[in-house]
């Protein structure tokens, strides 16, 4: 009796075809219905080999070394004990057609390839290939695995076609047996093409097998197996390989081979170190892991330097393998992703995607650990804006969020522990009770809810989407549940703008009137003139008039920079040139902010920790508006560093006035852009009136008369 994973194995069907002959050879069948390929190598070495391989793949598997789609293309050995204590080889049984059955070179009963037929007309039939499929992936990504890992028994037999309903065939690859042999002998590395097997005058095994050479005549195939190994290579270090190794070993039966059969497997795969391996248990550092990897990493550099052999001229000969990113049909709407835009803006862009006819929804260029990220900084953000609004921030007692660690009002934390979420785009925080948390009558709150929920609910979409577009459902159903995900993205976009948008415009009002109440009558830009300001409306023309004007605020400008080092560093290190008028008031109103913050702690009565974040803010602002980036892009950064440096309760005073800071930079575009103002025909005006606060500031926006600041030929949205 079998048992693997705990349940009995029935068998059901014999072996055919291939070179191994066992009485346990065959299908066996669980009581769930798990269907499995048994067999048990008449030579232990192979034993060893073919699941040194397998758990090898499976590793590469799992640690993304080897992408999602193609995973099934690796049909991968386990080992399983039988009653006499030895061990067999078991795999998931794979419905597949051989290439052998496709191209024409099986025998007369159509059990297996004729090795005649292959050796005398092997490339003439492998390069049907070509049109015999229409649609195809996965061979180049085959052939390429199957020389890192020196197996060259890439013929009819091993080389297969999976099973299934989609219209696009997937090629795979079976028995690994040959793996591994003479894997490290100096001989077998010097031609990736031609192994040491193959090596001698009299040796016919170059005419007979050969296998990996029936291929040659497939133009642009070796390209393509050349760049699936760069591609491999970009993906690994040493100290990976070194722990996928250690890994496969450790899962391996220490009794699976004995000592005596490991001199014989070192000599056959020609690494030496074999002999002293220890199999079954984790041990670190051992020899024979770094001399495979420096052998793996030796091949992988020959195979990405491959190129067409005998290439033939005419079209149907062509390589044309479907890539991951093509294994979606052409009639989907590509999601794009905008890698580092903030999480708003990237939503406001897919709105925008989904207007152009399409219905079924594929996502497979979304990087979703990076827009997970983006959305849990977008948490901390729009909970910030909530308590800027609410202006009690302890509207209730406060508690200690286990997520930041940091005090918050049980609001924030509610919210907080709702729709964090992991790197995969599941929930970050399991405790079900939170779902009974008494949801807040406060405005700010409850918008900032609907907000996260619809936010939640994109990624969510996008997450299954890329579930379903993986699947090897039926193409109709898959395309179905497409576009039910497309519809429930649409929804979820057009929430999130709408409530987004509110909250702005509530946030906008509440700076406006806090700052009404709070700014003493003091400008960014200093008052005295160089030239003077008579001397400039008395000028005779209007170019007279702007280099006049410009004059004046370059001057300002170098006499700053005399007095700061990060100022003069940032200038030195930006790209922009020349530099125009209204970047040259920006960098002055970023100065004259932070002079005017750090001038409010001059006994340090506000702590060291103060001014810490003005100097660390004051030098991003510096080199986010010296970036050249778009106007939205600078906005956005200016925003997320305000928020990142002032969000500490003490210091909600700093961040109001950052953000009315950021709101007059661009001409006052900032404003626009940054708090969602578009909505808002009027504009803010700030007075002079001066209330005692946290430490009065002396902060005021400069007035915004674009016909005495614009350059000639310049434009109101360009981002410097």
């Amino acid at each position: 009796m079998l048992v693997y994973n705990g349940k009995e194995l029935i068998k059901f069907k014999d072996k055919t075809g291939g070179k191994n002959r066992n009485e346990i050879d065959g299908f066996y069948r669980d009581s769930e219905g798990n269907e499995f390929f048994i067999k048990k190598p008449g030579d232990p070495k192979e034993l060893f080999t073919e699941l040194f391989a397998g758990l090898l793949l499976d590793e590469f598997k799992q640690c993304g070394l080897i992408p999602e789609p193609y995973h099934r293309s690796f049909i991968c050995a386990n080992f399983i004990q039988i009653e006499d204590g030895s061990y067999a080889l078991i795999q998931p049984k794979a419905s597949f057609k051989e290439l052998h059955k496709i191209i024409g070179t099986g025998n007369r009963q159509g059990t297996d390839r004729d090795p005649v037929k292959e050796m005398f007309l092997g490339p003439s039939y492998y390069l049907l290939l070509t049109t015999a499929l229409e649609n195809y992936f996965a061979l180049s990504l085959v052939l390429m695995v199957s020389l890192m890992i020196g197996d060259y028994s890439v013929h009819s037999g091993n080389v297969v076609c999976l099973d299934s309903d989609h219209p696009i065939t997937q090629f795979a690859r079976i028995d690994l047996g040959a793996a591994f042999r003479y894997f490290g002998y100096k001989e077998n590395n010097l031609d990736i093409l031609n192994p040491y097997e193959y090596h001698g005058w009299f040796n016919p095994t170059s005419f007979t097998k050969g296998y990996v050479l029936n291929y040659k005549h497939i133009t642009g195939l070796f390209p393509a197996i050349a760049k699936k190994a760069q591609q491999f290579k970009e993906q690994v270090d040493h100290k990976l390989l070194e722990d996928i190794v250690t890994t496969v070993l450790q899962k391996i039966p220490s009794d699976l081979i004995k000592d005596n059969v490991k001199e014989e497997v070192a000599q056959y795969i020609g690494i030496e170190s074999f002999k002293e391996v220890k199999l079954g248990i984790k041990v670190n550092q051992q020899q024979f892991p770094l001399d495979l990897i420096e052998i793996l990493q030796l091949r992988l550099k020959k195979i990405s330097e491959l190129q067409d052999i005998s290439p033939e001229k005419s079209k149907p000969t062509l390589y044309r393998s479907l890539s991951s990113d093509d294994l979606i049909a052409q009639d989907k709407l590509i999601l794009p992703a905008n890698e580092g835009l903030p999480f708003p803006e990237q939503l406001s862009v897919w709105q925008e995607t989904l207007t152009t006819g399409k219905d079924i929804l594929t996502v497979n260029r979304v990087n979703l650990p990076q827009l997970v990220a983006e959305f849990n900084s977008f948490i901390d953000i729009v909970i910030k804006q909530a308590e800027l609004i609410s202006q009690r921030p302890y509207s209730s007692p406060p508690h200690t969020c286990p997520m930041t660690k940091a005090t918050e009002c049980a609001e924030a934390m509610a919210l907080r522990q709702l729709f964090t979420l992991n790197n995969d785009g599941t929930p970050a925080f399991n405790d079900k009770s939170i779902l009974g948390h008494k949801r807040s009558t406060n405005s700010p709150w409850q918008d900032v809810e609907k907000i996260l929920f619809a936010g939640f609910n994109v990624i969510v979409t996008i997450r299954v989407a890329r579930q379903t577009q993986l699947s090897f459902n039926p193409t109709g159903a898959k395309d179905d549940a497409l576009k039910t995900l497309f519809s429930a993205l649409q929804v979820s976009l057009a929430s999130f703008r709408k409530n987004y948008q509110l909250l702005l415009e509530k946030l906008v009002l509440t700076l406006a009137r806090n700052t009404q109440e709070t700014t003493p009558n003091v400008s960014f830009l200093p008052d005295k003139p160089i030239p003077t300001q008579s001397e400039i409306e008395d000028a005779p023309c209007l170019n007279t008039k702007l280099g006049l004007h410009l004059l004046k605020i370059t001057k300002q400008l170098q006499k700053k920079m005399q007095q700061d080092y990060l100022l003069t560093q940032a200038i030195a290190n930006s790209k922009i040139e020349p530099f125009p008028i209204n970047l040259i008031k920006d960098l002055l109103i970023l100065k004259e902010f932070h002079d005017s913050q750090i001038a409010l702690n001059q006994e340090n009565q506000l702590g060291e920790d103060y001014n810490s974040s003005i100097h660390q803010f004051y030098k991003e602002a510096l080199s986010t508006r010296l970036s050249g980036d778009s106007l939205p892009l600078q906005i956005n950064a200016l925003l997320k560093s305000a928020y990142q440096k002032f969000q500490a309760q003490q210091k909600t005073r700093i961040l109001s006035e950052s953000l009315v800071m950021i709101g007059s930079l661009f001409d006052g575009l900032g404003l626009i852009v940054g708090l969602g103002h578009k909505v808002l025909d009027k504009t803010f005006l700030f007075n002079s009136a001066s209330t005692s606060t946290e430490g009065s500031s002396n902060v005021r926006l400069i007035k915004n008369d674009t016909s005495a600041t614009c350059e000639p030929n310049s434009s109101l949205l360009d981002p410097t």
